[in-house]
This record gives structure tokens, sequence and C-alpha cells, in this order.
């Protein structure tokens, strides 16, 4: 009862705190603000370089509830960054590290890294370490999500490093912060702590009350999850009045939550209700706010399933499940789904949904590490105890009175018999269980080698088509070619023979001359685009631009090209060759297609891939509306040519608001 005081105490004084009950859901200042940059964007008011600067703040402002409207406000920011005269590289990194967070926050983890890594390369290339390690921290926490802590905890070092080569304290905190969170999700209580003590001594000598809500409420956590209770609800106190103060009420929606996970680990009926308190509360403000964070309501609602159920309100308690599934798939957070799985697994069995229950548990270990053999250990354990206890109330009735004994050895032999069918229908269950894993073994096997062969004969196929575009290519240079030379020499002779006297075969023989000469061109080109020499003997970067000047002649079509890191060397020749042909398929669409006056196109070397960024203003489509037979000659081409070299590709694109096409591909090769 005594470790239950501090969060009871907790709760009354923030059911009791003035400030939010008298505000309600008021617009916090952070709306005011808001208000004021969308009524200077609208006027127009400031250079390009300050409106994106607006633009980047009314971002961020909006984040938390509307991931659509911050990601509108970005998109714009970035169009502007890629201006001349917009602030450069420099204003590039700011850009597409708000359009990584926004991403991370729809749930496109994976497209979150790519855009953290691109804003990194261009912080570095302007120079400036704080920028550049903002984006190392905020990848770091991107891959830690995405389940890589191996990567993520290196990155999060080096975003440190850069951040402590800077003047910028905020860049310190945010690397410190990234650290915590991994060690927080690697259970190194110890080291969590130390990482966000840090972070919170860097807030509090800037005084930014809102970075410090947030690191409490972490620090309350690992307090919390290391056992320590006290603690932990004096962190989530102080945290609760960092955000009261200013009016942030989603910021207070989120210590509610850590309040009630805090309150529902006493494991009691009582506990489990009163949690629903801070819960249920946490819940509406989200509503209100019309909150679009995924991970934060899949952990919610999963929140809120344990305690109804704890509460003995299981149907609720289904239903918050089932919600909190559907939000942890649209974060795309693994960790999160699997989670979220395996807590509705156990809910329908405790509702005797068995078949539903095992089609849950079999769904949560196809996305990650399960503990289905602890649960069905802790299952055993449970029938067992329950036996034990049966079988000792009818030894003490027995004791009790001789008058029921034939009573109490029937309802031993009913015990014995239950439990014995009980262990038995368990051990086919087990059975069943270890039958349909070594069946998807089985079937895993045969899925990779599938793969295996495809990939082979993608080789093979492109292999192939290199080898005859070349040949054909000489075929027309040094076959056709040399036929129209000798065909040009002997109307040159015969045009001689006849002389100015004869002015009509001297027309002939001009106009003759005049289209083997076009023909000789004709060949010389096709042979060319066939095997572009540029490619061959100067490498992918100046065949793309060779392409690119020829794609262009008029100047009716802008085309923006950036390469970074290609000339340190070579790339194989494969990789050359299969990302030249995904390039012009991919021009040439935008030039028949997109009717677009402005095209981005990005080749960006990393330490082990390249990634290729395409952006059109144009007209856009909707690649899911796409038939197979329409998409097979184009996309499919494009995706099967970079499977082969390892590689994906991703089409960000919707009717009227232009395409984006981002393709990664590894510098190990097929």
């Amino acid at each position: 009862m005594k470790q239950t005081l501090p969060a009871i105490a907790l709760l009354v004084f923030w059911l009791a705190g003035p400030a939010l009950a008298q505000r309600g859901l008021l617009p916090p200042p952070q709306q005011r603000q808001a208000d004021s940059l969308q009524t200077l964007l609208a006027r127009s008011a400031g250079a390009d370089s300050a409106r994106l600067t607006r633009l980047l703040r009314l971002a961020r402002l909006v984040l938390a509830v509307d991931t659509a409207r911050a990601g509108g406000y970005v998109q714009q920011a970035l169009a502007l960054a890629r201006r001349p005269g917009a602030g450069g590289p420099a204003a590039q990194a700011r850009a597409l590290l708000a359009l990584g967070q926004v991403r991370e926050k729809a749930g496109a983890v994976e497209r979150a890294v790519a855009l953290f890594a691109a804003a990194q390369q261009q912080a570095r290339r302007a120079g400036l370490p704080a920028l550049e390690s903002r984006a190392l921290s905020r990848r770091s926490v991107a891959l830690k999500r995405l389940g890589r802590a191996d990567e993520a905890m290196p990155v999060a070092l080096q975003a440190l490093r850069r951040a402590e080569a800077s003047p910028d304290s905020g860049a310190v905190a945010e690397a410190h912060d990234a650290i915590g969170r991994i060690h927080l999700a690697q259970r190194s209580y110890p080291a969590a702590s130390r990482a966000f003590a840090q972070t919170l001594r860097v807030y509090e000598r800037q005084g930014d009350r809102r970075g410090q809500g947030k690191t409490l409420n972490l620090l309350g956590i690992v307090a919390r999850d290391a056992q320590q209770r006290p603690q932990a609800a004096a962190y989530f106190g102080r945290g609760l009045a960092a955000y009261r103060s200013l009016g942030d009420s989603a910021g207070v929606a989120t210590v509610l939550v850590s309040l009630g996970v805090l309150e529902m680990r006493l494991f009691t009926e009582e506990s489990a209700i009163r949690a629903l308190v801070p819960l249920r509360r946490a819940e509406r403000i989200y509503a209100a706010l019309g909150f679009q964070g995924p991970a934060v309501l899949a952990d919610l609602y999963s929140i809120m399933a344990v305690n109804l159920s704890n509460a003995g309100q299981s149907a609720a308690g289904l239903d918050y499940a089932r919600r909190s599934l559907r939000m942890a798939r649209q974060s795309g957070d693994l960790q999160e789904v699997a989670d979220a799985l395996e807590g509705l697994g156990l809910l329908s069995f405790s509702n005797e949904q068995y078949e539903k229950a095992y089609e849950y548990e079999h769904q949560a270990k196809m996305v990650g590490d399960t503990l289905q053999s602890v649960q069905a250990a802790a299952k055993m354990a449970e029938m067992q105890t329950k036996y034990e206890t049966e079988k000792k109330e009818a030894r003490n009735q027995l004791q009790a009175t001789q008058l029921v004994v034939q009573q109490q050895v029937i309802r031993r032999r009913n015990v014995q018999l239950g439990a014995g069918a009980a262990v038995a229908a368990l051990l086919l269950l087990v059975g069943g269980l270890l039958f349909n894993r070594h069946r998807l073994r089985l079937r895993v096997a045969q899925e990779q080698e599938l793969q295996a062969r495809d990939r082979q004969r993608a080789a093979a196929v492109l292999e192939a088509e290199a080898t005859e575009r070349q040949r054909i290519g000489s075929d027309l240079h040094d076959g056709v070619g040399q036929v129209l030379t000798a065909a040009k020499l002997n109307l040159e002779a015969l045009k001689e023979q006849y002389g100015p006297a004869d002015p009509g075969p001297q027309t002939l023989l001009q106009n003759a001359l005049e289209l083997v000469d076009e023909s000789f061109r004709e060949v010389r080109d096709i042979s060319h685009n066939l095997m572009p020499n540029a490619l061959i003997k100067r490498g992918l970067a100046q065949a793309v631009r060779d392409f690119l000047n020829k794609i262009t002649p008029d100047g009716r079509l802008k085309i923006n090209l950036e390469v970074v890191g290609l000339d340190a060397g070579r790339l194989p020749p494969n990789t050359e060759n299969v990302l030249f042909r995904v390039i012009q398929e991919l021009v040439q669409n935008i030039v028949k297609h997109a009717r677009a006056t402005e095209v981005t196109l990005q080749l960006v070397r990393g330490a082990d891939d390249l990634t290729l960024l395409i952006e059109d203003n144009g007209v856009g489509f909707d690649p899911a509306a796409l038939a197979p037979e329409t998409s097979g000659i184009g996309l499919r081409n494009i995706e099967s040519r970079l499977e082969y070299l390892g590689g994906s590709v991703h089409f960000d694109s919707r009717p009227g608001r232009g395409t984006t096409v981002t393709a990664t591909v590894p510098l190990g090769g097929p």
C-alpha cells in the first residue's frame, strides 16, 4: 500500500491542478505562433530564405498533431531550398531533416533513415557540424525503431562527436537523448539514466521547458522500468509541471500515459482501475488535438487493453488491443507490431478464443522474436498450480469431515482427469506449433531457392542484354557505317564525273549524298545509345550528364543534376550499366508523360550504398492504380533491374502532386 502513495498523490495533484482544468484544450502558445507565421506566409513577406525558415517552424509546430499538414509545409520548404540563393546545402539539409521527421512520424521509418542520411551529407557540404549532428541523432533513433540497435549506437556516438565540435549545446542534448533511447531499448537502465541526466542538464541551462518535460518523462520511464517507483513518480510530477507551464496538452498526455503504466505495474484490479483515469484523460486529449502519431497511439491502446482486461472488462480490452495493432502497423515499428500481436494473443486466450490466440501468436513469431516458450511454460505452471491448489483443498476437506469422503474422491479424480486432458491438449497444441514451424522453415528455404534462381535468371538476362547491345552497336558502327561510307564515296565520285554541265544529275546526286550523311548520323546515334562511350570510358556520372544534355536541347525542361561521391572511383560495370538504364527509363517517362517543367536528379554515393533520387513537378500518378500490364514494361522493369543489384526502389506520387522516385543500391554488387 505504501508503494502506491506517491503515484496516487501525483494523480490527485494532477486532477486538482487549476491550469489544465480551467484552460481545457484551448490553443497553446505555439498555436498563436503558428497563426502569426501563417499570416506572414499568406502575405508573401520576406525573401525565399525567410519564407523557408517560417515554413520549417510551422512544420515543427503542427507535427505533433497533423502529420499531413506538416508534410505540406516541409515540401514547400524543400522546393524553396533548391532555388538559387535560398541557402544552398544548409537550407537543403534543414528541409531534408524536417522531411525525415515527418516521414518517421507517419510510419515510413525506412524512408526517414534515407532522408536523414541525405540531410547529413548536405550539412557536411555546408560545414555545419551541429546540423550534421542533429541529422545523425535522428537517424540513430530511426534505426533503433527498426530494431537495428547495432547500427544505431555507432551513429549516435558519431552524432555526439560532431555536436561536441560545435558551440551548439542543443545538438549535444539531442545526441545524449538518442544514446539514452538506445540504452533504454536494450534495458541498460543505468547507462540510459546517465545519458538522459546529461540531456536534462543542457535543457535546464537553456531554460527549455519543453525539452525538460520530454527528458523528465524519459527519466521517469527508466526509473519505472528499473522498479524505482518513488523516483519515477517524482520525475513524472516534474514533467507534468513543465508541460502544464507551457499549456502543452500533447506533452501532458504523454506523461499521463507514463503515469498510467506506473500505476498498472502494481498488477491488481484496483490499480488497473486507478490507472484508467490518466489513460482515458490522455486519450481524450489526443482525440481533441487530432493527434496522428501511430506509434504513440499504439502504445496507449495497448496499455488501455491490458488495464481493461485486468479491471475485468475483457471485451473492451480486446477492442483496444485491435486498435493498438492497427496503429502499430501504421507506425512501421516492427517491435510495436510484435508486441500488439502478442497482446492480442494473450487476451484472446483469456477469452477462450483459442483459434484466434494461435493465429495472433503465429503472426507475432513471423514479425520478430516472441516469448512463446515462456508463455507456454507460464500456462503449464498455472495449470499445475491450479491442480495442486484444488488437490490441497480436497485434502483439507477430507480431514475436516469423513462424511463426504466419497464425494471428495470423485472430485479429485475429476480434477485429475481434467488436468490430464488439459495437458494432453496443450501437448497437442505445442506439437502442432512445432510442426507448423518446421513447415514454415521448409517454405522459407524453398522461397530463398526460388529467389536465388530468379536473381541468376535476371543476371543472365541483363548480361545478355548488355552483350547484345554492344554487339549490335558495334555491327551498326563497323558494318552499316562502313557500307554507308563506301556509298558516299561512290556517289561523290559519280558527282565529279558528271561535272557542272549536267545540273539535273548533280541535284539528284547531292540529295543522295545528304540522305547518306543523315543515315550515317542516325546509325551512329543508335550505336551510341545502345552502349554510350561516356559510360564505358568515363563512368556513370559523365554518361548521365551527356544523356541529360541531349534530352533537353531546347531548354523547355529544366533538369538539376547533383552528384556526390562518384569522383572517388568507378562503380562496378554491371552497376553502372543498370543504373544508367534505370535513369534513362525514368527520365524518358517524365518527358513523355509527366508534363513537368523541372526535374531534380541526385546521385549520392555513401560508404556502403548509392542513393538515386529523381523528383519532378509534373502531373503525378497513383502507383496503386496501375494494372500489371500497364506497369510491366516500365516500373516493373526498373524494379527487376534494381533487384538484380540487390537494391530497392520506392515510388512516391499522387495525381497533381508530382513524383519522387528513390532507389538504393548496395555498393557490394549483386
